[in-house]
């Protein structure tokens, strides 16, 4: 394996990463930001997760066509974007509509993010598919289980809504690396 598919695949574990501390923090945190911080009652607050899950279903579903029209870096580069203005947007503004709509810009901007590294891993040159994947994936649940209790870690410290922007960086990140979903199989469209 050379060196730059090396570096590719440990971008495409920082990608998947970044992606699923989003994903845990959402499932963990949104209901609890809406109720606690936002003061909505808990009725609504459900609707802040079930704004991420939905606009995630859809991401996830209209996905492929997407990838085809645009090409995978354009659009991982794109959905972390998406992620992180609507999610900023919405902390920064604090009111529980745009709230919803942050969350659900968050759902639509992780849905890509993840298939589209785990493909781009399955096409790294010089490395078994399995281990490639593998690698990636385990990176990505590692922030599935760190990234909720560190929001919650810095939540004490900051109350959730400052907390929560850690994510927001996140998203960033996801904009920084996404061209490695193209270099990170040589052999990407």
């Amino acid at each position: 394996m050379q060196t730059a598919d090396r570096v590719a695949l440990v971008l495409l574990g920082v990608i998947a990463f970044c992606s699923f501390v989003g994903e845990g923090s959402a499932s963990d945190w949104s209901a609890v930001y809406l109720n606690n911080t936002l003061e909505t009652g808990p009725g609504f607050a459900a609707a802040g997760y079930a704004a991420f899950s939905v606009s995630m279903a859809f991401g996830r579903l209209f996905g492929d066509r997407l990838t085809e029209r645009l090409g995978s870096a354009t659009l991982v580069r794109s959905c972390g974007a998406l992620a992180a203005v609507g999610l900023g947007t919405a902390l920064a503004v604090g009111q529980p509509l745009v709230a919803l709509v942050g969350f659900a810009c968050a759902g639509a901007g992780f849905s890509i993010v993840f298939p589209a590294a785990l493909s781009a891993a399955g096409r790294t040159e010089g490395m078994a598919t399995g281990p490639a994947l593998a690698a990636v994936s385990t990176t990505a649940y590692t922030g599935f289980l760190v990234g909720p209790p560190f929001i919650g870690f810095l939540a004490e410290l900051t109350g959730l809504g400052y907390a929560l922007y850690l994510v927001v960086v996140l998203s960033a990140a996801i904009v920084v690396f996404a061209g490695a979903v193209k270099t990170g199989g040589g052999k990407a469209k």
